[in-house]
C-alpha cells in the first residue's frame, strides 16, 4: 500500500513538473524542408507547446539573448552543423560560454546529415551537447527528448 502511494506520488510529481514547463523547441537550421518536416512533427506532438526556427547560429544567439525569463527559454535546442553566417560549431561554442550554466536543463542536440565521424566527435566535445542525431528527425525522438527534459 505504502509503495503504491509513493508510486502514484512520483507519477503525479513528474506530471506536475512536466505540465508546468514551457516545452519549447528551438530548431536552428537553414534547410527549409527540414524545418517544415520538424514543424509537421511538432503539430502532431502534444508534449511540445511552442516551436521556434532560426536559420543560423547568429539569429539563434540573438533570439536567446532576447529571452529574459527562464520560463521562456527553450527546453530543447536542435542545432544543424552546416549553416551560413554562423555554423553549428560556432553556435555551440558561444552557447556553452553564454547560456549553458544558466540553463542546465535545456537539452542541446546536434542534428546533421553528415555521416562523418569527426563531426560527431567534435560536437560531443562541447559539454552542452546532450546527443547527436542523423537527419531526418522522427516523432519518437522528439517525445523522448522532451520526456527526458521533464524528468531532469
Amino acid at each position: 500500500m505504502f509503495f503504491g502511494i509513493l508510486f502514484v506520488c512520483s507519477i503525479l510529481n513528474i506530471f506536475l513538473t512536466f505540465s508546468k514547463m514551457n516545452n519549447k523547441l528551438l530548431l536552428i537550421d537553414d534547410d527549409e524542408i527540414a524545418s517544415f518536416l520538424v514543424g509537421k512533427l511538432v503539430k502532431k506532438n502534444p508534449v511540445i507547446d511552442e516551436f521556434v526556427v532560426q536559420e543560423n547560429g547568429l539569429d539563434a544567439m540573438n533570439y536567446l539573448h532576447s529571452l529574459d525569463d527562464n520560463d521562456l527559454f527553450p527546453s530543447v535546442i536542435l542545432v544543424d552543423l552546416d549553416m551560413p553566417v554562423m555554423d553549428g560549431y560556432e553556435f555551440l561554442h558561444l552557447y556553452q560560454k553564454t547560456f549553458w550554466k544558466k540553463h542546465p536543463k535545456t537539452k542541446v542536440v546536434m542534428v546533421t546529415s553528415s555521416r562523418r565521424k569527426v563531426d560527431w566527435e567534435k560536437a560531443l566535445e562541447y559539454k552542452c551537447v546532450e546527443d547527436c542525431l542523423y537527419k531526418p528527425i522522427n516523432q519518437n525522438f522528439l517525445t523522448d527528448i522532451f520526456e527526458k527534459t521533464a524528468v531532469a
